[in-house]
């Protein structure tokens, strides 16, 4: 059987960078859930497209934990690569994930991103 492997975004300038241990936060929520890792950790916002391009190439789900910003490059990068997304609200307002029912606890979101099905939501593209 197929382990499902996450890649896992982590913007660590998201709410001003306050949690030094989100990354361990996060892990260990989803260590729990029996998923395969593969961590990408931005410290320079301007490389985030880049990175979630690369990450949502290398695994099953695309991971993202930031703030709504975060959210809305991880999801351009997801959907040109055919992949599902998961979102874990590290930001200040979090808007996409509260629209979305998504908890705002991180260990809470994180087991969600882990164990949930993807689900479709409709999204829009303006150029």
């Amino acid at each position: 059987m197929h382990r499902l492997t996450l890649a896992i975004v982590l913007n660590v300038r998201s709410a001003d960078g306050d949690d030094a241990d989100l990354q361990a936060r996060i892990g260990s929520a989803l260590e729990a859930t029996g998923v395969g890792l593969q961590w990408f950790v931005v410290h320079k916002p301007v490389r985030l497209g880049a990175v979630c391009a690369t990450a949502a190439a290398q695994a099953d789900r695309l991971v993202i934990a930031g703030g709504d910003g975060s959210v809305r490059i991880a999801a351009q990068a997801a959907r040109n690569a055919g992949k599902p997304l998961a979102i874990i609200p590290t930001g200040t307002y979090n808007y996409v994930a509260r629209r979305l029912g998504i908890p705002l606890d991180i260990e809470a979101a994180a087991q969600l991103a882990g164990n949930a099905p993807p689900r479709p939501v409709a999204c829009g593209e303006i150029n």
